[in-house]
């Protein structure tokens, strides 16, 4: 209850949309409409990491983050990296330790909805409103298939 307190009174400058939980509960992250991304310490329910939103007048490609609201976000079961994705039509890959933006995927013509890793694997999934699912694979940094 702790952190549900917490993520609604600090971790957004607008509305969070979405969350997901390493699963050894280390650190959760959110994504919101203030295009951010937020890693959260479970146990202090403090935010350690902020991936913030990109420059608004730049292309969403040419952007080091997101430029519309995050809707997606998903990590791996290792906790090493994060994906996030919305509104601006592309799937970001951060880096937890580094503690920043390690690649960007376009391919999606409309808002992504959802993203989830496969259990045990870095790959990655996304669905979008464009009516697809697209598989990436992120030991090798790559799209796979529509």
């Amino acid at each position: 209850s702790k952190l549900t307190v917490s993520l609604r009174h600090k971790a957004h400058r607008l509305s969070p949309c979405c969350v997901d939980l390493t699963p050894s509960a280390d650190f959760a992250v959110s994504g919101g409409k203030d295009r951010r991304v937020n890693l959260w310490d479970v146990e202090t329910c403090k935010v350690t990491t902020t991936f913030d939103g990109g420059d608004t007048h730049l292309q969403a490609q040419d952007s080091k983050g997101h430029v519309k609201s995050v809707l997606a976000v998903a990590v791996t079961d290792d906790g090493k990296l994060v994906a996030s994705g919305g509104e601006d039509h592309l799937v970001r890959i951060w880096d937890v330790r580094k503690k920043g933006a390690v690649r960007s995927f376009p391919g999606h013509r409309r808002t992504i909805t959802s993203l989830c890793f496969r259990h045990g694997s870095k790959q990655l999934v996304s669905a979008s409103k464009d009516r697809t699912l697209k598989m990436f694979d992120l030991d090798e940094m790559a799209y796979v298939e529509t």
